[in-house]
């Protein structure tokens, strides 16, 4: 996916709700370490335009 549609069509929807779900969640520390990783994928991503992306891997069993 491109790095454009990565940063529109995803993190940008997550950056607008990351405030409410952080303090819908404030005593849940299991969520708030979600929300940290996800702040620094985000951050990653904004700063390696065309260098990060997904592989998919699609895997066949062997007999």
């Amino acid at each position: 996916m491109p790095h454009s549609a990565w940063m529109r069509d995803d993190y940008s929807p997550l950056r607008t709700r990351r405030p409410a779900c952080r303090a819908a969640h404030a005593d849940d520390p299991e969520a708030q370490a979600v929300a940290d990783m996800t702040e620094a994928e985000m951050e990653l991503m904004a700063n390696a335009d065309g260098v990060c992306g997904d592989v998919v891997h699609v895997l066949r069993r062997v007999d």
